[in-house]
């Protein structure tokens, strides 16, 4: 994901090593499809996976076979990022940005920063919602709220369904916000900031922003994907190489990490970003190239790319 210089590599991960303890779902031969999001659609067996370097959605069957799902996206529509299904509302959410790896970049002008609003159904662009600089992930509540993470812009965007005013959260924390997710409660988003940390947004903007310590005050730095498996995160990491998937055990009151583990690591080029829980089981972005283009879009001939990897990581199943 787009992102903040980090300061520092997150302390809980120091000294570990972790051999690949998951597989492959998909390798795909496309090298410059850059995929860097990935969502469900269950009712149509199939992943949607966002495309930075073509500005498009693929859908991947459960056979691996890989088609258009975008239909006839304006020349404006940049860099697609996180995407969501809304299965309640037939909709697919993505984020879009003007960013160096896309085809054509020029400039931040090059396309527009906003939250686009799919059809499920038939992949048409239903609605574009202007927003800040590069939004990210997201996540949407049961009413259809959509909340989106500025990882340049520093700000938490919230999207009412009914089309209505977005409003902008800010925060001292809010230094380059990553990955996001509701907790089970329903009032509260858990993000990650790739500079401070893992944050609780409370959704009251009311109530204050905190940082998730754990026990020796130390913060989970330079983590991007944030996913739940019954009562622990599975995130992802990529601070530094290699890049790594870890699980995030809270306290019961998600104000503090009761524990972190390093599930798999990932030895080979790009890293990995962003990620689903099905199941049991981890589907995640192996492999996003992001080193293998410069700040002006032009291809490092010097970083290899390796082709796209859906990967999948099996999980202990979690306590009920």
């Amino acid at each position: 994901m787009i992102r903040a210089a980090l300061l520092g590599v997150c302390a809980l991960l120091a000294g570990t090593s972790l051999a690949a303890q998951g597989a492959p779902l998909f390798v795909l031969n496309d090298t410059l499809l850059f995929p860097e999001g990935i969502s469900r659609d269950a009712a149509r067996s199939r992943w949607l996976v966002s495309s930075v370097h073509r500005r498009t959605v693929v859908a991947i069957d459960d056979a691996g076979q890989l088609s258009p799902f975008a239909r006839a996206l304006p020349d404006d529509v940049g860099a697609i990022l996180g995407v969501r299904v809304d299965a309640s509302r037939g909709a697919l959410f993505a984020t879009a940005a003007p960013l160096p790896p896309m085809r054509g970049y020029a400039g931040a002008e090059s396309a527009r920063a906003e939250l686009l609003e799919f059809a499920l159904a038939d992949g048409s662009l239903r609605r574009r919602t202007p927003l800040g600089r590069a939004p990210g992930d997201l996540a949407i509540a049961g009413d259809g709220t959509v909340y989106v993470t500025d990882g340049l812009a520093g700000v938490l965007f919230v999207v009412p369904a009914n089309g209505g005013p977005v409003v902008e959260r800010r925060s001292a924390f809010f230094a380059s916000l990553q990955g996001l997710v509701l907790t089970a409660e329903g009032d509260a988003l858990l993000a990650a900031d790739y500079r401070h940390g893992l944050l609780r947004i409370p959704l009251d903007p009311r109530d204050t922003v905190t940082q998730i310590l754990d026990a020796e005050g130390r913060r989970a730095q330079g983590l991007d994907a944030l996913a739940w498996h019954g009562r622990t995160l599975i995130a992802t990491y990529n601070g530094r190489a290699p890049g790594r998937v870890v699980r995030i055990t809270l306290s019961p009151d998600q104000r503090r990490i009761a524990d972190f583990t390093v599930l798999e690591t990932h030895e080979g080029p790009g890293e990995p970003t962003l990620g689903v829980v099905l199941d049991d089981t981890f589907i995640y972005i192996a492999n996003s190239p992001w080193a293998a283009f410069d700040d002006n879009g032009a291809r490092r001939p010097e970083v290899p790319i390796a082709k796209p990897e859906l990967r999948r990581l099996p999980l202990t199943p979690p306590e009920r």
